[in-house]
């Protein structure tokens, strides 16, 4: 009978076990469009891309190199990374809640007390007495998860977990992507500087030509003054050098760290990126 009452209050506690409260979690349905309300971009795609390296595909160590200083100095990516660890560590804990803990202690002492003692009959004294004293504890308890609570518990800490992880992730596309399209910028200004002063020294070749032509009298003083108007308005458009300023400061908010030495680097590369195409 006494066996009869364990069997059925063991399988009463597997059945509660199975159980845990509240509903399960499911995905609210969110409505979204199907497609942008902007038309994309020439050259962009919605589809993710095959090689999530995506800086790689240009070949250029520049910018390979700029890449992985940022994400190695980047504030804010440490903060998320950092956060990732916290919320793994806190489902740790959690999890622990659904195994046996043990508890141990252990002390040790060496005693010395004076004790009485006959030494002969009819008389006694004190006697020094050392000895040692040794204790040990162990204790172990297991709670069972019979509502499912602590269940419930680690099923939130894995979804913070998750979002922490996707935190960091929109944080890493960010950040790359700021570099990526601070780099490219400055390739542009330089480039457009290098045209600038080519144009300005054909032009200020063309103007020497005219004005030789016009003390030949084969060109008028018309001739001349349009080509100098034309090498002035060319010399007054390039505005790489004030662009490129701006994309220092982008450097800057981007790695936070070592900017200005990445951005030195890139102009003594100019015009060849270092290497790259």
């Amino acid at each position: 009978m006494r066996l009869l009452i364990y069997t059925a209050a063991l399988a009463a506690s597997v059945l509660a076990a199975g159980c845990v409260l509240g509903p399960n979690y499911t995905r609210p349905q969110v409505p979204v469009p199907g497609q942008w309300t902007v038309a994309p971009a020439r050259g962009t795609s919605a589809k993710p891309t095959a090689n999530e390296a995506w800086w790689s595909s240009f070949q250029d160590a520049e910018l390979n190199s700029l890449i992985e200083r940022a994400s190695g100095q980047n504030l804010v990516l440490e903060v998320a990374l950092e956060r990732v660890q916290e919320a793994r560590a806190a489902r740790g804990i959690v999890k622990s809640g659904l195994a046996p803990s043990v508890e141990t202690a252990a002390s040790a002492t060496r005693n010395r007390q004076r004790v009485i003692a006959p030494v002969a009959p009819g008389s006694i004294e004190f006697v020094p007495v050392e000895f040692n004293n040794f204790q040990g504890n162990v204790a172990a308890s297991w709670e069972l998860d019979v509502f499912g609570g602590i269940r419930r518990r680690l099923q939130a800490a894995s979804a913070d977990v998750a979002a922490a992880e996707e935190n960091r992730r929109d944080v890493v596309v960010m950040l790359f992507g700021d570099v990526g399209r601070a780099y490219a910028q400055l390739r542009g200004f330089q480039r457009r500087l290098a045209i600038a002063n080519k144009n300005i020294t054909t032009q200020q070749e063309t103007l020497d030509l005219t004005s030789a032509r016009s003390k030949a009298g084969l060109a008028t003083e018309l001739d001349v003054s349009r080509a100098s108007a034309q090498l002035e308005s060319t010399r007054a458009v390039p505005d790489a050098p004030e662009r490129s300023r701006r994309v220092d400061s982008s450097f800057e908010r981007s790695a936070r760290r070592g900017t200005r030495r990445l951005t030195r680097r890139t102009r003594k590369c100019w015009p060849d990126p270092c290497g790259g195409t």
